[in-house]
């Protein structure tokens, strides 16, 4: 033991103040070191017990195989649209509104909804315009006489059924399209073929999308859409399809082929 002398009053008193021993090794627990480092841990050992994050594992959405096409707008297209300017000019409307007068009626929406004849839906088009029954076979005549057949989408449309991959039509249009599609040798190149006055439905309405899928009895993500109009290519997508929005052929052609890679 070491001491210190301190020294209290006038007089000299001696004081013992033990100061501690340095530890030796022969103080230590036998198997002991001094200063040894704390245990290293295995590589596969964990310092906390905390439990491991699970995974989740997500299917892959399945790639698109199959085509959906409209009819008027995209396989049928006006590039000669006169024959309505003509018209326009002799019944004094403003320019467009001999579409309007069609497209935009009460009558053409019941026949594209099955609800009215075709041809009923004519002579009342016909009576809101103000023609005779031979200025209204006239008019229809001219109205259509600038629609031509998109031949440069239908032969891309036959390379791809060539190559296994299944074409359907779906349409909001009268029961006329189907006399037109045989006119025009088209009827066998879709399957199936869905018009509206058939179904009684319209396009964008997610049931006559979930029928047109049931029919091709594929799911959503398997399905390309092309369509003219950017409400049903909304409305397509809303319901888990692929979509495109039809403004030029090449265009067209081009994000099809982007999406089936």
């Amino acid at each position: 033991m070491n001491i210190t002398l301190a020294a209290s009053g006038p007089g000299v008193e001696l004081r013992l103040r033990p100061q501690p021993r340095p530890v030796t090794l022969g103080d230590l627990p036998p198997g002991s070191q001094p200063n040894a480092a704390p245990p290293q841990l295995d590589s596969g050992e964990r310092r906390t017990s905390a439990p491991e994050r699970a995974t989740v594992s997500v299917p892959a959405r399945p790639r698109p195989t199959s085509l959906i096409f409209d009819w008027g707008g995209v396989v049928m297209r006006t590039e000669d649209d006169s024959g309505r300017r003509r018209w326009e000019a002799q019944l004094g409307l403003p320019a467009g509104d001999v579409d309007r007068a069609i497209f935009d009626s009460s009558h053409w929406r019941e026949a594209q909804l099955g609800n009215l004849d075709p041809e009923d839906c004519w002579k009342a088009i016909g009576r809101s315009l103000g023609l005779t029954p031979p200025a209204l076979a006239e008019f229809r005549r001219d109205f259509w006489a600038g629609d031509r057949l998109n031949q440069t989408l239908i032969e891309r449309i036959r390379e791809w059924k060539a190559a296994g991959r299944q074409v359907a039509l779906l349409s909001n249009y009268t029961a006329e399209l189907e006399s037109l599609l045989e006119k025009h040798q088209l009827h066998q190149l879709f399957e199936p073929i869905i018009i509206s006055a058939r179904v009684g439905v319209l396009k964008p309405a997610a049931a006559l999308f979930q029928q047109t899928l049931e029919r091709m009895r594929i799911s959503p993500a398997e399905a390309i859409l092309v369509d003219d109009f950017a409400e049903n290519v909304a409305g397509a997508r809303s319901a888990g399809l692929h979509a495109v929005l039809f403004r030029d052929t090449r265009q067209a052609v081009a994000e099809i082929e982007e999406l089936l890679q």
